[in-house]
């Protein structure tokens, strides 16, 4: 996972981690899991995503889930979620005809 701070952000981690002697990755993972543990309100059960955690079973070892990552879930035993109806496509209004100047006869 890679993250972008803000410039601010970034030099204010960089000081404290030199003030504290520990890594900067140190301290924000320290960060995230304070934020993670506040006693956030919890996943729904029903909720279709977190019933891919962990769905396509061990991955340690696999190199390529990131490009290959559904025939990984293809053959887990996941259930397949009801998606909703697909909803027609807007469609673009169309362009009004440009009025093109006509040449004046001399």
């Amino acid at each position: 996972m890679q993250i972008y701070l803000e410039t601010e952000q970034r030099l204010r981690i960089a000081a404290l981690a030199r003030a504290q002697g520990r890594p900067a990755a140190e301290l924000i993972r320290e960060a995230i899991e304070r934020y993670l543990s506040e006693g956030q309100t919890p996943i729904a059960t029903n909720d279709g995503l977190m019933s891919l955690v962990g769905a396509a079973g061990d991955l340690e070892t696999a190199h390529d889930v990131s490009t290959h990552h559904h025939r990984y879930l293809a053959v887990s035993d996941v259930p397949v979620p009801a998606y909703a109806p697909r909803r027609k496509p807007l469609r673009a209004k169309p362009k009004a005809a440009k009025s093109v100047p006509r040449r004046r006869k001399p």
